[in-house]
């Protein structure tokens, strides 16, 4: 090999292994044994997580993303703002618009659904990123 090992598709989610790998370290379907033939992975199906590498998903190193000042933010002004430090700044802009219109034409009572709702979704989606795990533009929770 010449440093870039090859990898192998997860035909049960979709998550990319070394060829070398047994089973996949996703879901733990077990790779049928390894052999010389290197098959290019397939396209995902729809209802998959994201695939590494398109451009809707958001994936960083494991422990590369702290969450704490998304979730500090969203903590004092509101999840809006986490979710723009989270990286999912289009999302962030929604949230922001549709919770002051939802505030609005609640008479207030919107912010008891806003507030916790995106406080919780900053929260997860923080974690997920800091574990490595792979964020669709759009994901909640």
């Amino acid at each position: 090999m010449n440093g870039n090992p090859q990898i192998k598709q997860c035909p049960q989610c979709g998550n990319m292994d070394s060829v070398a790998a047994g089973f996949c370290s996703r879901c733990g379907q077990k790779y049928p044994p390894y052999s010389n033939t290197f098959l290019p992975p397939t396209p995902q199906t729809t209802g998959l997580p994201p695939r590494f590498g398109s451009p809707d998903t958001i994936q960083l190193p494991p422990g590369a993303y702290d969450p704490t000042l998304a979730i500090v933010l969203a903590v004092i002004f509101s999840g809006w703002i986490g979710m723009i430090i989270n990286k999912q700044q289009l999302k962030g802009v929604v949230v922001l618009v549709a919770g002051i219109f939802l505030i609005l034409a609640t008479g207030g009572l919107g912010v008891f659904v806003v507030y916790p709702l995106s406080l919780v979704d900053v929260i997860l989606i923080g974690n997920r990123l800091k574990r490595g795990e792979p964020v669709a533009q759009w994901q909640w929770f």
